[in-house]
């Protein structure tokens, strides 16, 4: 019996504390993490709203994202994401609605792992109602790099196409920690695509609730047009 005890003692000592959750929301660069084999992971917008002008009437369009995350070996996740709510409001006058779309299911596989690391993001978008959404299928080529200990850099370089045109982003990302469970960032985005292209800058700040939580903020501006993009988000582990 105290045999037992003493090992179930060690074990508990002994067994190394999970790594802090690290998310893919905000930015629009794409993290290299992988959520831990055994794990599931949760990242919703509350919600990502665009500010926009239209024939003189200023409109909010917003949506809530939802990303589901499930590790299932060394550096290699499943996942899924859709956007099941979206509204509109502007000039007194608001509309909301549930709608399942379409949902986009693929996987992440880290490549490179260390100070330097690589992750390889396939997916494919399913369309539920082919009247408002189309079959694409997209790749992302997601880096990190460390600095120094409080300097970080990111870049996503990434293919969507629905097999007629196609959208390539590309985005940097540098961060700064601020303390052991606060950061910021600043990004630059584009895209270039067939027939046309725009450009995005942000920031955007991320605040740890303990190990298995995650909350962020951001901002984006649309260069060349009058479009701001906001939001707030929570991610969660289990």
């Amino acid at each position: 019996m105290r045999l037992r005890l003493a090992l179930l003692l060690f074990s508990t000592v002994a067994a190394p504390a999970m790594a802090q959750i690290a998310a893919d929301r905000p930015g629009l660069t794409t993290g290299t993490a992988v959520v831990p084999a055994g794990h599931g992971q949760t990242e919703i917008g509350l919600p990502e709203v665009s500010f926009y002008t239209y024939a003189g009437e200023r409109i909010g369009a917003g949506i809530v994202p939802v990303l589901v995350r499930i590790g299932v070996g060394r550096g290699v996740e499943l996942r899924a994401s859709t956007t099941p709510f979206a509204f509109l409001f502007g000039n007194g006058r608001s509309t909301s609605s549930w709608a399942l779309n379409s949902v986009e299911v693929g996987a992440k596989v880290q490549v490179v792992d260390g100070p330097a690391r690589l992750s390889l993001v396939p997916s494919v978008n399913v369309p539920i109602d082919e009247e408002v959404a189309d079959w694409t299928g997209g790749l992302i080529v997601a880096t990190e790099a460390d600095l120094t200990p409080e300097w970080g850099m990111s870049a996503s370089a990434s293919i969507v196409t629905d097999f007629d045109n196609a959208l390539v982003p590309v985005a940097l990302s540098i961060d700064r920690t601020l303390s052991e469970t606060t950061s910021v960032y600043g990004e630059i985005g584009t895209t270039a695509s067939t027939p046309y292209g725009q450009s995005i800058v942000g920031a955007g700040l991320t605040q740890a609730l303990g190990a298995q939580a995650q909350a962020d903020v951001f901002v984006q501006r649309v260069l060349g047009v009058s479009i701001w993009n906001v939001g707030a988000g929570l991610s969660m582990r289990f």
